[in-house]
């Protein structure tokens, strides 16, 4: 029996833009110890979604009239498996650049993290890439034989409990049956790839000219276990051949 991960998820197909709010803490509720929610903005435009509890509890803006919020261009909706076809799709995230150009980015190819349809502040997205990028440099406690270790750092970084992720056991393809496991939403998704490459025993080390998290296991497809890419391995190469020139 196979197991395998899915996660139907939504995008808007036009992109995301960034548009600037000023909620006023009036319109907070609290929802639960140390979050807050909040009713529909009048300065959002229309339709106006719900501005996330999470949101607001780690965005680092420390003036709410600052709110920088990814909103989505147009009405269309497409619908999609975005982890289908990008199983390092985590170490992709954790190495996502924190500028608003970067984030739109990686948004407009896989959706939003958590909002589906709705939209997500700038600071949450930033809060959770330093979050994932911290859980992989924590990597070396298992590398130094201390599991424990980060077993207790990944619970502390992870947002995400066993309760976010749903499963079916349903026929495949071939015919054999399947174990589907279903995060949440994508930022679930990618913790829980994150989590079955440390089962799996997955290396990770950083490229020797960016600095960017790859993945290093030899059984990996990547046939250079140095650089993330080739035009960081070529930048590096003519680096040491202008050395040798002088």
């Amino acid at each position: 029996m196979a197991n395998r991960l899915r996660l139907p998820w939504k995008k808007h197909s036009s992109g995301y833009e960034i548009i600037r709010i000023k909620p006023n803490l009036a319109d907070f509720n609290r929802r639960e110890k140390g979050g807050r929610k909040a009713r529909t903005h009048g300065s959002i435009p229309t339709p106006k979604p719900i501005l996330h509890g999470d949101d607001i509890q780690h965005g680092e803006s420390k003036d709410p009239a600052q709110y920088q919020v990814i909103y989505p261009k147009g009405n269309k909706i497409e619908k999609f498996n975005p982890i289908e076809n990008a199983p390092d799709l985590y170490l992709e995230f954790a190495n996502t650049p924190r500028s608003i150009d970067d984030i739109l980015k990686f948004a407009t190819e896989y959706g939003l993290l958590e909002a589906g349809e709705d939209f997500e502040t700038v600071d949450a997205w930033r809060y959770h890439i330093k979050r994932m990028s911290d859980a992989i440099s924590n990597w070396d406690y298992v590398q130094d034989d201390r599991p424990e270790a980060f077993a207790e750092t990944y619970r502390s970084l992870c947002p995400y409990s066993e309760d976010s992720l749903k499963h079916s056991l349903e026929l495949g393809p071939s015919g054999t049956l399947c174990l589907y496991l279903e995060p949440v939403n994508l930022l679930a998704a990618m913790w829980v790839q994150f989590a079955g490459a440390i089962e799996g025993a997955t290396s990770f080390g950083p490229c020797k000219e960016c600095s960017a998290w790859i993945n290093t296991d030899p059984r990996s497809n990547r046939p250079d276990k140095i650089y993330c890419s080739d035009a960081c391995r070529m930048r590096a190469y003519r680096k040491r051949k202008a050395r040798k020139v002088k």
